[in-house]
């Protein structure tokens, strides 16, 4: 969510005493600097939340899960020695205290000369792949070793999955040469612990050579997330690639990335981007191993994010190999050709679908992301281009229009504002809390209504901040039907406070910026969206329901609540849901991609959690199964009717509009079978018929 909110701080005199006051002659005075630079700034933060007991144990646990995210290295009694710093942790913060930094990078190196000598030795040896024995992978599933010998055992396991892992991956490559993929090979299996054994030892050169200001800055981050789960310090480095992956002005791929403990996971694809228009990879992929064009892949597990940022951009027209993890737990290698992100695929696009007959076609508007160029005020932004498009569907005769909001996580709050707008003749669309207290309604700052048609929204888990603020506006007039479980839940306002921008502070430049949490959105019946979201009119069951995902699933956010109700005129609906939940009902019956998706989204999900088998054999066929059911959810698809669908975005004789053609062709055959956009058609044609 862009900025709506301006923070006021003096930092001059508090800094430079600061520098005079701190406990700890050990840290350099950029380090004194940030650490007063946040103990300021997080006094603005909406929960105005102290410093205290409560919140030193929030970040400690935090400390330490960015320490040994898989609880491998320390044991239990370490946690336990550590634990004298749980309820200080804050105090020593304010007062310039990091000895736990130091305590903690020396246990980590202790452990790590413990174990390096120990995973080599194991790797030496062939494992025993016909013993029935398992690995419980999920972290939030096991504590911390009891003992040397425990974390031995945990780390044998682990290097035996590992090296399953690794031969399913050689056996692919060489699916000429290794034809039967139930068979076991030795030889292969040697080569796996070979590639395991280089994996490690990198794994534990890159972890004793790691620089102690990233330690540092672990330090920083444990403490700004103890706030919320979006209050973060930015290094330099790290503001520098988060703005450019907004603006996607680079040459690379187009995905912004996050650290989880020791993995890199995909955060967000952005649209337009080399990566979106290839499909394959997704937000929630972690990343294993990158490879460029057809050289070796470079294990990233336990890399630095900005070391594989740095490996996987590169100059348009060359390819990277990445070795994903998908959510599900299959393993597969994207290749993608680096391109400059194309800003044109990043707005939004707009569809016909016809009917049967001339009298049946609808309109459909696909909107990735609220955006708007904040330099340039004379630019494209999404409220612009969707009244655009309402009138281009209109003067085609549309009977009613779809807006698809999947996948959108949100960006400007005033074309949230006025893109609600566009759909109501006048009346609020939103409530902005600030920490002091201060409530802000936001009106509709058009009075006319641009399409006043019947109107379908289509939601899911990834649908966020702005997307949550439209589907709630037009749900609570009354004025479209959502279609989708919920959405993500993020009813928070963050605003990036740049320590550069601080005349006084000009000698220890660059210091990076702070993302604070400053604000909450409010429905105009007074709930908010965070925790909860915006649910479904119809609920149509959703792809991703049965994983942990949505702001609930992140390590304390905000709480849920609600404030006073703001007047507004219910629009005259078109539709009477309860006659349209059950036709709805009737459809996803005998719909069987719908009932193949909720009749095995409990079984993925309890194997997800479950501990892996460390068999051959049995982990063949968890594969397997994995493998077929993802087959057969696309072997369902493509038996089901297409949606005839017309590009209708501009001049059909301009060369933009066939080049905006050329580019979506993938985006419109996967139209044609999306079964969401499929049911929000067949919803429409319920309320057009009435």
């Amino acid at each position: 969510m862009k900025r709506i909110f301006t923070f006021v701080g003096i930092f001059n005199v508090l800094f430079f005493s600061f520098l005079f006051v701190t406990s700890s002659s050990s840290l350099s005075d950029r380090e004194k600097i940030l650490i007063q630079a946040i103990v300021e700034v997080t006094k603005e933060h909406y929960s105005r939340a102290e410093m205290d007991e409560k919140f030193s144990e929030k970040a400690f646990n935090l400390f330490i899960k960015s320490i040994d995210y898989n609880k491998r290295f320390l044991l239990s009694s370490d946690v336990k020695y550590l634990n004298k710093y749980k309820e200080r942790m804050a105090y020593d913060f304010k007062n310039g205290n990091t000895e736990i930094v130091n305590v903690v990078r020396n246990i980590l190196y202790e452990r790590l000369e413990d174990i390096k000598d120990y995973c080599l030795d194991i790797l030496n040896k062939p494992f025993d792949l016909d013993k029935e024995e398992y690995l419980q992978i999920n972290p939030d599933f096991r504590d911390f070793s009891a003992n040397v010998q425990q974390q031995r055992e945990l780390w044998r396991k682990y290097l035996k999955y590992e090296t399953i892992q690794q031969y399913m991956e050689l056996i692919s490559f060489e699916s000429n040469r290794y034809q039967n993929k139930n068979k076991f090979y030795s030889e292969l299996e040697e080569k796996a612990r070979e590639k395991v054994k280089k994996k490690i030892t990198l794994l534990f050169e890159r972890m004793k050579n790691e620089k102690e200001e990233n330690y540092f800055n672990l330090y920083l981050n444990s403490i700004s997330g103890a706030f919320d789960p979006y209050t973060s310090y930015f290094p330099p480095m790290d503001k520098k690639d988060f703005d450019i992956n907004l603006s996607g002005t680079f040459e690379g791929i187009g995905a912004q990335l996050k650290e989880e403990g020791e993995y890199i996971k995909v955060q967000e694809i952005i649209p337009g981007s080399a990566a979106w228009r290839q499909k394959m990879l997704k937000a929630g992929d972690i990343i294993l191993k990158v490879a460029q064009g057809n050289e070796e892949p470079v294990d990233v597990v336990n890399m630095p994010i900005r070391d594989v940022v740095k490996m996987i951009r590169g100059p348009k027209g060359t390819e990277v190999r990445l070795t994903v993890k998908k959510p599900d737990g299959r393993i597969e290698i994207i290749s993608i050709i680096r391109d400059k992100v194309v800003l044109e695929e990043t707005y939004a696009k707009t569809f016909l679908i016809k009917g049967k007959n001339s009298e049946q076609k609808i309109g459909y508007i696909y909107l990735p992301i609220f955006y708007r160029d904040f330099s340039n005020r004379g630019g494209r932004n999404a409220s612009d281009d969707i009244k655009k498009a309402l009138e281009s569907l209109k003067s085609e005769g549309v009977r009613g229009i779809i807006l698809d909001l999947r996948n959108n996580g949100g960006g400007a709050l005033e074309d949230a504002i006025k893109i609600a707008g566009l759909f109501i003749k006048e009346g609020p669309v939103v409530q902005v809390r600030s920490g002091n207290g201060d409530i802000r309604p936001f009106y509709d700052p058009d009075p006319g209504v641009v399409y006043e048609g019947p109107l379908v929204v289509l939601i899911n888990v990834f649908s966020a901040s702005a997307s949550e603020i439209v589907a709630a506006a037009l749900q609570d007039y009354g004025r479209a039907v959502i279609i989708g479980e919920h959405t993500y839940g993020k009813g928070t306002v963050q605003q990036f406070i740049d320590l550069d921008q601080f005349p006084a502070l000009s000698q220890f430049r660059p210091l990076g910026s702070i993302k604070l949490t400053v604000q909450k959105f409010y429905r105009i019946t007074g709930n908010s969206t965070q925790l909860k979201g915006v649910t479904g009119d119809i609920t149509f069951p959703d792809i991703y329901g049965g994983m942990d995902v949505g702001e609930k699933a992140q390590d304390y956010p905000l709480s849920y609540d609600s404030i006073k109700s703001l007047e507004y005129k219910p629009w005259i609906s078109y539709f009477n849901i309860s006659v349209l939940k059950e036709k709805s009902a009737l459809r996803v019956k005998t719909n069987v991609v719908v009932n193949f998706i909720i009749s095995n989204s409990a079984i993925l999900q309890s194997w997800r959690n479950q501990p892996k088998p460390l068999d051959f054999q049995r982990f063949m066929k968890e594969q397997s199964f994995i493998q077929d059911m993802s087959e057969k959810v696309v072997n369902l698809q493509e038996n089901l009717d297409s949606l005839e669908i017309e590009f209708v975005d501009g001049n059909k004789e301009d060369q933009l509009y066939k080049d905006r053609k050329e580019r979506l062709e993938s985006f419109i055959k996967q139209l044609h079978k999306d079964i969401y956009v499929q049911e929000a058609r067949d919803v429409m044609m319920d309320i057009i018929k009435r």
